[in-house]
């Protein structure tokens, strides 16, 4: 497939990597998923591209700890809306402080 169109190929690769630049961080990405993005970068552009290579048990062990320190889904809710600008919690403010407006 790749052979047939490789500027297709080549899209989706800048689409990838395009998306994996717009997160906080690229440890959230599965370590395989970000190898084999490299590998395929240089199986279809067709170059060594060594600014690609890492250590990937060190980036294995980053994207553990990264996992590691995410909240359990079901604590997540409780210390968002905990939060004080947490969206609940900033429109609370902003309609108290209407209410104020209006009462004085």
């Amino acid at each position: 497939m790749l052979a047939r169109s490789p500027e297709l190929a080549e899209k989706w690769l800048r689409a990838l990597f395009a998306l994996q630049r717009a997160v906080v961080d690229v440890a959230v990405f599965p370590t395989w998923w970000r190898q084999t993005l490299h590998e395929l970068a240089r199986l279809v552009l067709d170059h060594e591209m060594p600014h690609l290579d890492r250590d990937w048990e060190a980036e294995d062990q980053t994207h553990r700890a990264h996992l590691d320190a995410i909240l359990p889904i079901d604590q997540l809710k409780e210390v968002i809306n905990t939060h004080p600008n947490c969206q609940v919690n900033v429109r609370k403010r902003a309609a108290a402080a209407r209410e104020d407006a209006t009462d004085i």
